[in-house]
């Protein structure tokens, strides 16, 4: 990133912003220092340091948010908090280890990380590429007034999104780990949380259908109006997404490693799609569109993987999952007419009752999770 910032800030027309692109680079130096000690922990369900380490360095920032933002009152207050909240975080990674931190080589370890884990090094290029493709054909296409508030909507979604489906794998994925050699147990929890995960996007794409333009106006005020109107096509790709981490932390469960990264390809290729659309009708919602279908293509990808490899019998989940997509479609076409953003209170409430009436309706038609949860009580991990 460092040697191409030069092309980078050229792409964007700033090319007297460079140093600013090299700065960047500095952030994923720093996050190679990190002691991975407190990912550990995650193994015996101890989420608590990690949760500090993800916290603290967000506070902190938040507070030195407005006088940073107030003191530069430019781009530098941006940089000056991702920086600091990164440093903190590498900080904090060693202050809330248990184990002494080292560095050594062992070529068995080696051979098995990069055995299991160059597919996930590979997929970890594939994400930033999608993550970061909207906003980069937007500010190469468009210009950087669009970009500014795409680029706010696309994150408004994208962090709760990115957030709720990182916590349920955290918490998820070393259930499944330690049940992988017990079939019955294992297809019992996957099932399940696959049901988890679909109603999760559910709730993530009818949040943000009608309560997204509400929100996304009270944060960010009547500049960034024009953002407003691509929030539930927004939201609705993080719903797709948030659904489509079901398979994948199947398949991380049992070291299929290779599918996370072909499920991401298949969303990739709808990136030219993307450019196409953009350069051709000049639309940002054309552009989300193809965003919207590359998600849903991904998803089908992702059940038909854990199928056809018989880590999950998908037919238990079809009815459930196929009836959660058409409420969303309908509440999101709905929504698309009938919400404009200018009735916060009304449209917040509206969200709500939607989601009371729906969850638990959801849980009460799939027993199996409620089931799972009362089995396990406090011992969630043993059954």
């Amino acid at each position: 990133m460092f040697l191409a910032s030069g092309l980078i800030a050229n792409l964007f027309g700033l090319p007297h912003l460079t140093w600013a692109f090299q700065l960047l680079s500095l952030v994923h130096l720093a996050n190679s220092f990190a002691h991975f000690d407190i990912t550990r922990f995650q193994r015996k369900l101890r989420f608590g340091p990690k949760a500090i380490q993800d916290v603290l360095p967000q506070l902190l920032t938040f507070l030195l948010a407005a006088p940073l933002a107030f003191y530069f009152a430019d781009y530098r207050a941006v940089l000056c908090i991702i920086m600091i909240q990164v440093s903190l975080g590498v900080l904090l990674s060693h202050v809330l280890a248990q184990r002494k931190y080292e560095w050594s080589w062992n070529q068995a370890h080696i051979k098995t990380i990069f055995s299991f884990g160059w597919p996930l090094f590979l997929n970890t290029f594939l994400m930033i590429g999608i993550f970061q493709a909207d906003r980069f054909i937007v500010g190469s296409v468009f210009n950087m007034e669009t970009l500014g508030w795409f680029s706010a909507a696309f994150t408004l979604t994208l962090v709760p999104s990115t957030l709720l489906a990182k916590v349920l794998q955290s918490f998820f994925l070393p259930i499944l780990s330690k049940h992988q050699s017990h079939p019955a147990n294992f297809q019992y929890i996957s099932i399940a949380m696959i049901l988890i995960l679909v109603i999760a996007g559910f709730a993530t794409a009818v949040g943000f259908s009608v309560a997204g333009p509400s929100i996304f106006l009270l944060i960010f005020g009547e500049k960034f109006a024009a953002g407003a109107p691509i929030i539930a096509l927004l939201g609705l790709m993080q719903g797709i997404r948030v659904a489509k981490e079901g398979p994948i932390i199947i398949a991380l469960a049992k070291a299929k490693t290779k599918m996370p990264m072909a499920t991401n390809m298949v969303r990739g290729i709808w990136i030219i799609a993307a450019l196409a659309s953009a350069v051709i009708y000049q639309d940002i919602k054309m552009l989300v569109w193809c965003g919207i279908l590359a998600e849903f293509s991904a998803l089908i990808y992702a059940f038909y993987y854990i199928s056809n490899y018989n880590l999950a019998r998908v037919k238990n989940i079809f009815l459930p999952s196929i009836s959660s997509l058409v409420g969303t479609l309908i509440i999101f076409y709905l929504a698309s007419n009938n919400i404009s953003g200018m009735k916060p209170i009304q449209e917040i409430a509206i969200t709500i009752f939607i989601l009371v009436i729906f969850i638990p309706l959801f849980f009460y038609l799939n027993p199996i999770i409620l089931r799972m949860f009362k089995i396990q009580g406090k011992k969630f991990d043993k059954f």
